[in-house]
């Protein structure tokens, strides 16, 4: 059996169309299907075997929960909920860290003028204090260290999904 036989098939190829890389594709001759999926983190490990599928992520040396699912027809849908979960991991760490750092007042204010034209491309915190240090101690309590790793594409995505995540749901909440 090839890989491009198997059910998994169509949903990588979904994928690929999102420029995440694809690769290690292996298919066993029972039917055995997998492969590793880069793009947004490090990596997505993808197995599937029978009607049951195992999706595996990690952020370098972090362990992530395995999910298993009956149909691989949602898959893409499940690796972006589960990249974006990690993503909401981080935005409460950076949560944590604004609010040691500064008071619930000003938290406040950084959402009020978040939600201003003024701040459309830009986020208020850098008005009070170097908040990409306090992203990167958010980064440190998962055991990432960003600020050596500026060309990494996969810390990047998730630095700033993160980011994008805090100011949607707010400093202060």
């Amino acid at each position: 059996m090839q890989f491009s036989d198997s059910p998994i098939a169509g949903s990588i190829n979904d994928l690929v169309r999102l420029h995440f890389d694809v690769q290690d594709q292996k298919c066993s001759d029972n039917g055995v299907a997998s492969c590793t999926i880069y793009g947004l983190l490090p990596f997505v490990h993808v197995l599937n075997f029978g009607d049951v599928m195992s999706i595996e992520t990690a952020l370098h040396e972090g362990p992530w929960p395995i999910h298993y699912s009956r149909s691989p027809g949602g898959l893409k849908e499940q690796i972006l909920t589960i990249l974006d979960a990690q993503a909401m991991e981080l935005s409460q760490l950076f949560r944590i860290e604004m609010a040691a750092a500064l008071p619930v007042e000003t938290l406040r204010e950084i959402d009020s003028r978040n939600n201003t034209p003024e701040y459309d491309r830009c986020c208020a915190s850098h008005d009070y204090l170097d908040a990409n240090m306090i992203m990167d101690a958010a980064m440190q309590k998962r055991g990432e260290r960003f600020q050596t790793n500026h060309d990494n594409y996969e810390l990047t995505a998730l630095w700033n999904r993160a980011w994008s995540v805090t100011r949607e749901q707010g400093f202060a909440q």
